[in-house]
């Protein structure tokens, strides 16, 4: 299919043609040039976007601010859709440049013909602060993916606030292959003091192998000596141990301060032999240090999170009351090197960029860092603390307990998707992958499948109408009908523990009605709705006090409580079998990436299960013993619900894996995918992460698996559609 980009001349606007860039001057002093751009397609959850992302240039005289990117796509001569979104960077200096994405969603796949993209821009004097800098970044392999890691550094005399960085990476053509937001240790309010520096990482493209990529980097600003309190961490001990090989460390943390300081984190950060950072791992605790207190702190980084060619090991701590990163003086030598070292082809060296010597390069914050990743800027070297050396009997080969035999009972039935058939379908089939049979076998699509409690009916959401309404229907396909008259694009489905009625999002909250839709009524303003496992309570989102929070109300409507209080993004609350907790997906006000964090069910003791902020945690699903928590990852990982003793299942999936665990607690279904969203298949595993199987094993896109319960009490049944 041919996509090709549009000239189009607009006042203050320039933009290229293919990949040749044009420049203009206008008499405005602000004008652009489109240097390189991508379009491409994705599909979030049930709705298609079509993308585009690239680096932009300001070819005027003046600074730049405002800058929008709009985008317009095609269908032959007509135009179907439109957005816009700012530029990466806010101000731009002539010559200049930023990346940036801009999306817009769009009904069907594959028929885009083209895309356009158009710049505009206001002239200002306003400048942005120019001295941050990445510095000692590189490529490395970690957990089976290539990933840049670094270090951003405030040369400068004031202190940051909300630090952003992005990356664009490029294959040995100079094509684009993906576009980044990274990570950095301060990740919630992106503080940075006064000669200081943090950690930070880029997830680069999934599939395709990177030969170079530029980093951007900017940060708005406070005044000198806002950061009033200093955190010291000290290293005393760091050990490999476990059946997992997971690393132990161990140390102090004193406040040098007269203020107490709270919601301090610490943070291990791996380095190889070129003290290049190649991996760090933060912790957060909710505590308070008085002024010059000092406490023992512990912290364990699961042995699978740790590269094969790290070397040695630092602590740091920080806190919203400190922006100064402060690396510990201390450094305990990995002396498991040489067993662990990896192979040439799990750390690819990117060709080096001939045309980019390092002396054009200026500081990221005017210009990307466009250098090869072998390129480096070495660390002051700090001191190394004796080692315990591991036996050979202290870092196996990772085993999981076993769990009890799976067995297949008549009963046992799995819900999905598929669009085997042209359009997506409601399936279901045996629990060994036969019986593949389709239910709703209509021209329109139908999507996400609930089961009630008892196991007799689907819940399920339909285009048919012309509009996304909840439907209802037997075990077996037969007696489809309407439930609602809504027009919600987005549906949650939580099914009553004695599958009589139901829950679901409405246009203006949460509503309740009966098992064939009657006596349907409004309970509160929110969404995301879950029934709780005693069915006295719903627990959802709402967003009444300016941020979403965590509620729970009585399912006759009454008594309505707030759990949660924090700036922070809270989504699809699930309640435990057992009714005692409940989990959420977290997500911090700066953006970054979702965790999973655990509550009691009345909104005390918090906590972060997952605590891996360098890729999406998020779709927690429970055991049904209230025991562990299954969630998508970068595969399929479980966790214990207290968030020990994370590992992971599957690697398979990169685009959602949506557990689900058989009613026995032994299996898991989820997707699969292997190689894009074409390529999605329903697999089933063991819960200790052997014999894992593809069950749909279609060139379709097989997706959203549901297991069917065997009707235990206290056993609901609920989702939430994306």
């Amino acid at each position: 299919m041919l996509r090709r980009l549009l000239i189009v001349l607009v006042p203050f606007i320039i933009v290229s043609v293919g990949m040749r860039p044009i420049g203009v001057s206008m008499a405005s002093g602000v004008s652009f040039t489109v240097l390189k751009s991508r379009g491409f397609e994705q599909k979030i959850g049930d709705h298609w976007y079509y993308c585009a992302e690239g680096v932009l240039t300001n070819t005027g005289t003046s600074n730049a601010k405002d800058i929008r990117i709009r985008l317009r796509i095609y269908v032959g001569t007509s135009m179907v859709g439109e957005s816009s979104e700012r530029a990466d960077v806010p101000i731009l200096r002539p010559g200049e440049t930023s990346s940036f994405g801009v999306e817009v969603e769009y009904l069907l796949s594959n028929l885009v013909d083209r895309y356009e993209l158009t710049v505009q821009g206001v002239e200002t004097a306003q400048d942005r602060y120019r001295d941050l800098v990445a510095i000692d970044h590189h490529l490395a392999m970690y957990n089976e993916r290539q990933r840049i890691f670094g270090e951003v550094l405030n040369t400068g005399a004031l202190t940051t606030e909300y630090l952003h960085m992005y990356a664009i990476f490029y294959d040995t053509a100079g094509n684009i292959l993906s576009r980044d937001y990274a990570f950095t240790l301060n990740y919630v309010s992106g503080t940075l003091g006064p000669n200081s520096r943090a950690p930070f990482s880029f997830e680069t493209s999934y599939f395709d192998p990177v030969a170079s990529y530029d980093i951007w980097v900017y940060a708005e600003t406070k005044a000198p000596g806002w950061y009033p309190a200093l955190l010291q961490a000290t290293l005393t001990n760091a050990e490999i141990g476990g059946p997992y090989g997971n690393l132990m460390v161990r140390g102090t943390l004193k406040n040098n301060s007269n203020i107490a300081v709270a919601n301090w984190e610490t943070v291990v950060i791996l380095r190889d032999q070129q003290r290049r950072v190649i991996c760090f791992d933060p912790d957060t605790t909710y505590a308070n240090i008085g002024p010059g207190q000092t406490i023992q702190i512990e912290q364990e980084v699961p042995g699978f999170y740790l590269p094969p060619s790290w070397a040695t090991v630092e602590l740091v701590a920080y806190s919203e009351d400190v922006t100064n990163y402060v690396p510990t003086t201390s450094t305990t030598t990995h002396t498991a090197t040489a067993t662990r070292t990896a192979t040439p082809t799990q750390t690819p060296t990117p060709t080096p960029t001939s045309t980019q010597p390092l002396t054009r390069t200026p500081s990221p914050t005017s210009t990307p860092t466009h250098i090869s990743p072998t390129v480096q800027v070495h660390l002051p070297l700090v001191l190394g603390l004796p080692t315990r050396t591991p036996t050979p009997t202290a870092t196996p080969t990772p085993t999981r307990t076993p769990t009890a035999t799976p067995t297949t009972r008549p009963q046992d039935k799995i819900a999905f998707v598929s669009d085997r058939d042209g359009n997506e379908e409601i399936y279901v089939m045996n629990a060994d992958g036969s019986g593949v049979t389709d239910l709703t076998n209509h021209p329109d699509p139908d999507e996400f499948p609930v089961w009630s409690p008892d196991g007799s009916k689907i819940a399920f959401k339909s285009w048919r109408d012309g509009t996304w309404e909840i439907y209802v229907m037997n075990a077996d396909g037969s007696g489809q009908t309407r439930l609602t008259n809504n027009s919600m694009e987005e549906l949650a489905i939580s099914w009553s523990p004695d599958s009589n009625r139901i829950v679901f999002d409405c246009p203006d909250g949460i509503c309740v009605m009966d098992a064939d839709g009657s006596h349907q009524r409004w309970l509160a303003v929110g969404s995301s709705p879950d029934w709780s496992p005693d069915g006295t309570r719903i627990a959802f989102v709402s967003q009444t006090t300016g941020n979403r929070e965590i509620y729970v109300i009585d399912s006759d409507g009454s008594h309505q409580t707030r759990l949660t209080r924090s700036p922070d993004y809270k989504e699809d609350p699930i309640w435990s079998p057992d009714g005692a907790k409940i989990a959420f997906e977290w997500l911090p006000p700066s953006g970054g990436y979702y965790e999973i964090y655990v509550m009691n069910a009345d909104g005390s003791h918090q906590i972060n299960i997952t605590n891996w902020p360098q890729y999406h945690d998020w779709e927690p699903c429970w055991s049904p013993d209230s025991s562990r928590i299954a969630f998508s990852g970068e595969g399929l990982y479980v966790v214990n619900a207290d968030g020990s003793n994370r590992y992971k299942l599957s690697d398979l999936s990169h685009t959602g894996v949506r557990p689900d665990w058989s009613p026995d607690g032994t299996r898991i279904v989820f997707t699969g995918d292997s190689g894009g969203h074409r390529d999605r298949d329903v697999y089933v595993i063991n819960a200790d992460g052997t014999n894992q199987r593809n069950l749909s094993n279609n060139p379709a896109a097989d997706d959203w698996p549901t297991w069917r319960p065997l009707g235990a009490p206290g056993q609901g049944e609920g989702a939430v559609f994306h």
